[in-house]
């Protein structure tokens, strides 16, 4: 009579199992996918930092006034950083083609934290690049023809 007891219960427990997992790997290829996005958004605006730090650099080049040029070297400063966050975060993050290992061995749980800390990450990078964009096209507009 125990035998036939332990088998169900050990039987429920394997349909269980099953019946979340689908849910929880839907679940983290939303999450997954959604950090992918909002890289995948920004990251080409490193093409458009690069393009205005060269600019700064010329205009720099040619200001005698002192105060100009710190103002240029702040905004190079905070293009490069912005610039730099992007490409630091891409070194750090666990792509799950590239790193499959620490997708399928990490607990649903634990994966799911990560990707929302990536996420905020990320949301942190595109901010910070976003508003050094903005920042050169004042600056553009207001001192270079």
């Amino acid at each position: 009579m125990r035998f036939p007891l332990v088998l169900i219960f050990f039987t429920i427990f394997l349909l269980s199992c099953q019946s979340t997992a689908p849910a929880d790997s839907k679940k983290l290829d939303l999450l997954y996918d959604s950090v992918v996005a909002q890289h995948d958004e920004v990251m080409p605006k490193t093409a458009a930092i690069d393009k205005a730090v060269q600019e700064l650099r010329v205009f720099y080049s040619a200001q005698k006034d002192s105060l100009m040029q710190k103002e240029t070297l702040v905004l190079i400063q905070d293009l490069k950083m912005a610039h730099e966050a992007m490409f630091s975060w891409m070194d750090q993050f666990k792509n799950k083609h590239l790193e499959a290992d620490f997708y399928q061995n990490t607990a649903v749980d634990s994966l799911q934290l990560y990707l929302r800390e990536e996420e905020k990450k990320i949301q942190k990078v595109a901010q910070l690049m976003n508003q050094s964009l903005q920042a050169y096209s004042q600056f553009k507009s207001k001192h270079i023809q």
